[in-house]
């Protein structure tokens, strides 16, 4: 992807709401295009909000597969989740927690769907999606090795 294609793509990811990722993120990614393409195996992300990263990953890293994994519904109960919080700088989601939504988990999953979709990345059999929690759909026999 030359330069003018990477501009193209991330701004109509962003001015499009499908991430709360900022342009030096993806500058980031696409700096690293060719250490990153050298490695075997698969792309994942967890947490996809509206699928505006895996969308530019897919579009990026077109020969590898990309695992796009969400719960749909929010952030899940902290008493829930097992993790240290180290005083890394936080943001506001600009969505809201479940019980709060104006939708529902297939809302979400179905915009993510159309998101794809507007990019021709959906149907496309590299393109796999988890839908729940990390903690529940991802385990060591999750993937398999090629």
């Amino acid at each position: 992807m030359d330069k003018e294609q990477y501009d193209i793509l991330v701004d109509r990811i962003i001015s499009n709401d499908m991430t709360m990722v900022t342009k030096e993120r993806f500058d980031t990614i696409y700096r690293h295009y060719n250490a990153v393409s050298r490695l075997s195996g698969d792309i994942i992300e967890c947490g996809i909000w509206r699928g505006g990263v895996s969308i530019f990953l897919a579009k990026l890293f077109n020969d590898k597969n990309v695992w796009m994994c969400d719960s749909f519904e929010g952030f899940q109960p902290l008493d829930y989740a097992s993790y240290e919080y180290y005083g890394h700088e936080a943001h506001t989601p600009r969505f809201v927690l479940p019980g709060q939504t104006p939708g529902s988990p297939e809302r979400f999953y179905e915009e993510v769907i159309q998101n794809l979709a507007s990019f021709e990345l959906y149907p496309d059999d590299r393109i796999k999606i988890l839908k729940g929690w990390v903690k529940d759909t991802l385990s060591t026999n999750t993937f398999t090795a090629k």
